[in-house]
């Protein structure tokens, strides 16, 4: 109980210093677009240059997303990928959250490689620390599969968005949960009402209880080219005999 609370403790004075370089966030999108600056930023332009202005319902929106590490570490890179609105009451907020799937994985910002990431917006928590706090007090307190975070300045569609968080999102992977979908592991998450697209759905027996099969993935048939697509749905129909 002593080494959790000193591992508390710690991460106390580490929230702090992260909320005090926070407050030193920049407001103004005044520089040159994929300028490094003080802090990470990242850039996303969609295709349709409609980035501000998707909601939830759209989806993915075909992207560029560029990622620069603070100035001293002097690192940036351009991937293609696609982003949309994630969240139920906070994909209605202003202030927007969005999830981003790169065409290839990168290690974005020193956060393992991956394809996907969130980039949570705090539109409700004026301190923008509260996520932060949760995650490096889980992590002190050695708790397994605790996200791991970085913030960031957002841009989209050269419209500065503001101060975000980014994290890996909870899926299989050596750097996330470990669990092997070669050998019909699979990872659930309980979802009450919402219906996605690609999503596998299962309710309990008693029908009170209601899982997304989040790992492993439907594949998208808009990733496909056209013979690609011919052999898709030939395998879904042998499925399905």
């Amino acid at each position: 109980m002593r080494k959790k609370l000193v591992k508390a403790v710690t991460s106390i004075a580490v929230i702090a210093a992260a909320a005090a370089q926070l407050s030193a966030l920049t407001v103004s999108a005044a520089e040159t677009q994929y300028e490094a600056g003080k802090y990470a930023r990242i850039y996303i332009d969609t295709e349709q240059g409609n980035g501000n202005q998707i909601e939830k319902a759209d989806g993915y929106q075909k992207s560029a997303i560029t990622v620069v590490s603070p100035a001293e570490e002097g690192k940036s890179y351009t991937e293609k990928g696609k982003m949309k609105v994630r969240g139920n009451s906070t994909g209605r907020a202003e202030k927007k959250p969005f999830n981003i799937k790169l065409d290839k994985k990168q290690d974005v910002l020193g956060m393992g490689k991956s394809k996907k990431w969130c980039l949570l917006a705090n539109c409700f928590d004026p301190s923008l620390m509260r996520n932060y706090t949760a995650f490096e007090i889980a992590r002190e307190l050695g708790l397994q599969y605790t996200p791991d975070c970085r913030f960031a300045e957002l841009w989209v569609d050269g419209v500065y968005k503001g101060s975000y968080l980014v994290t890996d999102p909870i899926e299989s992977g050596s750097t996330s949960i470990d669990i092997d979908t070669d050998a019909e592991d699979f990872m659930i998450e309980f979802e009450a009402y919402r219906d996605e697209e690609l999503v596998t759905y299962v309710t309990s027996d008693e029908g009170n209880l209601r899982f997304a099969i989040s790992e492993p993935e439907m594949p998208d048939p808009a990733d496909y080219k056209e013979e690609e697509m011919e052999q898709y749905y030939a395998d879904e129909e042998a499925y399905e005999l």
